[in-house]
């Protein structure tokens, strides 16, 4: 962008381009600088939702196997119990009765079993204590069941002494059907032995399995990412799902494909294959890790979804296993840098604001200045009354066209000119048509030369200087001369219609010929003039 383009706006322009280009940058900077700051807030604001999912995963796991020892402990317990010991060598003072009123007592204290029975060799319920939701009982003998077609019966049974079962996790199924509401339950199972090692029975507790699950729900520590937590079998099925009718699908036959793998194809490949581990991907955050709660030495089996089916396969500790999955949407980690996001926003748009009121007050005002710095220059260097270069501009360029034609070898000439007759318009007219006289000479004489090398000034009062960088000889000059006589020597009108004569004395000198110096180039000059006013005005000489 050249000075004398960006000169030549308007100062409104000059203003907003002076302020496009002190804003611009700045708010570039300050948006780059913004967005370092958020994608730097954003990354470890991630790095910490990680940590607390996977602490959180962690922790799920370290509850379910506590909960299981737990429970293996109250089995053990329950197996010693003297009630119990008893009973399985039918002692005289074996009571049923009192074996149920141990049983209620501790189903009391407990509240995390649905049911607590006692089953004779054959499946028969001797004792069972209902939960009830939150009110234990015993149930009356006519309500006792027999339970030797169930699998968790089967496979308890044959254990040997001091074995324990704990059944797949699945639904309670009560008089051959999946009770309804739905009933997670783990059946945790030992076989009683009498003092001579015979088998007497088994003890069943009934694990109510919604505690471990309805915990997963709560899979997200920062409440501005909510997510979502998952408890899935071996095979990806939901035991925990995001929505309720996609649980429990490996028992109800209208679930059968609602599985994790259905769900999220891509992210089951790699959660099947690992134990643990965490990614994140265009759907979310993802954190799963591999439970398994059996203790080695536990039984168990991969049960039945028959009511009376036997169950389909043994599963040994490694065998049994579950996967804790947390996933958070990438909505809602986009969301939890909502705020953030906003505050910058606001912060930048006032910044906006404020930066570019005051950089366009402040380009304004460098504006001004160097519309005043451009008058300075140019009230120091042109006439004020003509516009034309003045006396120090003049001697600028007529150094600059010297030295230019001293290289090339070249010659130019200097003009002197006075106005024949001006004394009398101003004394007889007044000085305003004076004015308008001098203004109108200007004009006249920048028509008659015309070449970027030439110049024509006013040196004061009604005395004028052309410059002519570049000539070839004195027939040059003379032309211009005459042109310039004979464009004075034209009637001037005044604003008043009033029309006025003047006329030109010109005095010529020539560089190198009449002058190797400024000084002398305009002396000779002025003393050519004045040989032309003695020689009748209104005509010119050259140096002699």
């Amino acid at each position: 962008m050249s000075k004398q383009w960006f000169d030549g706006k308007s100062e409104t322009m000059q203003t907003f381009i002076r302020f496009v280009g002190i804003y611009l940058p700045l708010m570039l900077f300050i948006m780059g600088i913004s967005w370092a700051y958020y994608l730097s807030e954003e990354s470890q604001s991630l790095d910490v939702l990680r940590y607390q999912e996977t602490f959180h995963v962690e922790l799920q796991t370290k509850t379910f196997q506590h909960e299981f020892q737990s429970i293996i402990s109250d089995l053990l317990v329950l197996s010693a119990h003297q009630q119990m010991e008893l009973i399985a060598n039918d002692s005289g003072e074996a009571d049923d009765a009192a074996l149920a009123d141990e049983l209620l007592s501790f189903c009391r204290y407990k509240k995390m079993y649905d049911q607590v029975r006692f089953m004779d060799t054959t499946g028969m319920e001797r004792v069972r204590i209902n939960f009830n939701g939150g009110h234990p009982a015993i149930a009356p003998k006519t309500a006792l069941q027999d339970k030797s077609g169930r699998y968790y019966f089967k496979d308890t049974i044959r254990l040997k002494q001091g074995e324990v079962f704990v059944s797949p996790l699945d639904l309670n199924i009560e008089n051959g059907a999946i009770e309804r509401p739905f009933k997670p339950t783990i059946r945790f199972g030992i076989p009683v032995f009498n003092s001579k090692g015979e088998k007497r029975g088994i003890i069943v507790l009934n694990y109510f399995a919604d505690q471990l699950i309805t915990q997963l729900a709560k899979s997200s520590h920062d409440p501005l990412a909510p997510g979502f937590g998952m408890l899935l079998n071996s095979d990806g099925y939901f035991f925990k799902g995001i929505r309720n009718e996609d649980e429990w699908g490996f028992m109800l036959p209208d679930r059968k494909e609602r599985t994790f793998s259905h769900l999220f194809p891509n992210e089951w490949g790699k959660i099947a294959q690992s134990l643990s581990g965490q990614f994140i991907d265009t759907k979310g955050l993802f954190t799963f890790t591999t439970v398994f709660p059996l203790a080695e030495g536990l039984k168990s089996s991969a049960g039945s979804p028959g009511a009376w089916d036997a169950s389909v396969r043994d599963l040994d500790a490694k065998q049994y296993l579950w996967k804790i999955v947390t996933f958070i949407p990438r909505a809602s980690i986009l969301g939890m840098m909502h705020d953030l996001r906003q505050a910058i926003l606001f912060s930048n748009m006032l910044i906006a604001l404020l930066a570019g009121t005051a950089i366009w007050l402040l380009s304004g005002a460098i504006t001004k200045r160097k519309a005043a710095e451009k008058e300075l220059v140019h009230m120091a260097h042109f006439d004020l009354l003509t516009g034309l270069p003045n006396r120090p501009l003049l001697y600028d360029r007529l150094d600059m066209a010297m030295a230019h034609a001293h290289r090339e070898k070249k010659k130019l000439a200097v003009m002197f000119l006075d106005l024949d007759g001006f004394k009398e318009v101003n004394d007889q007219l007044g000085h305003q048509a004076g004015d308008e006289v001098l203004q109108e000479v200007a004009h006249r004489l920048q028509q008659c030369v015309g070449r970027q090398t030439d110049t024509v000034a006013r040196l004061g009062g009604d005395e004028f200087a052309l410059l002519l960088g570049t000539i070839k000889d004195g027939q040059d000059v003379e032309t211009i001369a005459v042109r310039v006589i004979e464009s004075l020597g034209e009637p001037v009108m005044l604003s008043d219609g009033q029309p006025c004569n003047i006329g030109a004395s010109i005095g010529i000198a020539i560089y190198p010929e009449h002058g190797l110096s400024q000084d002398e180039l305009l002396s000779n000059s002025d003393t050519a003039m004045y040989s032309a006013k003695e020689n009748g005005k209104n005509n010119y000489r050259f140096c002699s």
